[in-house]
Order: C-alpha cells, then sequence, then structure tokens
C-alpha cells in the first residue's frame, strides 16, 4: 500500500505516513506489520465493523483510544474533525495539512 499513500501525499515523508499509521494501529490494536496494509480510501468505521461485526458487543475502545491519542501527541480533536466516511488518509491529510507542525 506504500505506492497508494506516495501517490496521494506526494509531499509527505514515508517515515510520517508509516508513523501514523502505526499510531493509528496502535489505537485500534492492529499489528505494526499489518498497519501498512491500510489503504488512505479505507473508513474509520469499516476498520471498526469488521473488527466488530456483530453490534452490541464490547470493543476495545479504539475510537477513544484513537482520539486521546491524537490529542496527545498532535493536539487534534477527533470529535471536530469527525463524520462517518472519515477515511484514514482524510485523517492524515489534516494532520499534515500545511500550518501543522510535523508529523514526528
Amino acid at each position: 500500500m506504500g505506492k497508494l499513500w506516495r501517490m496521494q501525499f506526494p509531499g509527505s515523508p514515508k517515515e510520517d505516513i508509516r508513523q501514523f499509521l502505526w499510531l493509528f494501529a496502535s489505537a485500534f490494536a492492529i499489528p505494526r506489520r499489518q498497519a501498512l496494509l491500510l489503504r488512505p480510501d479505507d473508513e474509520l468505521l469499516a476498520i471498526y465493523r469488521a473488527r466488530y461485526p456483530v453490534g452490541g458487543w464490547p470493543d476495545a475502545l479504539e475510537f477513544e483510544t484513537l482520539a486521546n491519542d491524537l490529542d496527545r501527541v498532535h493536539h487534534l480533536s477527533l470529535e471536530k474533525i469527525w463524520h462517518d466516511r472519515l477515511s484514514v488518509g482524510e485523517l492524515f491529510a489534516t494532520l499534515s495539512a500545511p500550518g501543522r507542525k510535523s508529523l514526528n
């Protein structure tokens, strides 16, 4: 998937993309090696629903963990940018927007 990420974000260093994917994967308890399989167009809710296909099952607080990590590391409120079709790539684009601090 690295090629897709570099095509969509040609100005972003490979290391920034990796660091972001590892942060996301950590919140969703996805192994690091599998984090690199995420596509920019993967939607956060779709990833969540794939992990919990049956409604009402207790989860591991993935969104809460992600929101806390984004706030702590990047000073970004997930709540402020949230919409039901939010993709991993859109989240990365928000973090790497001009005027924001480097992801590293």
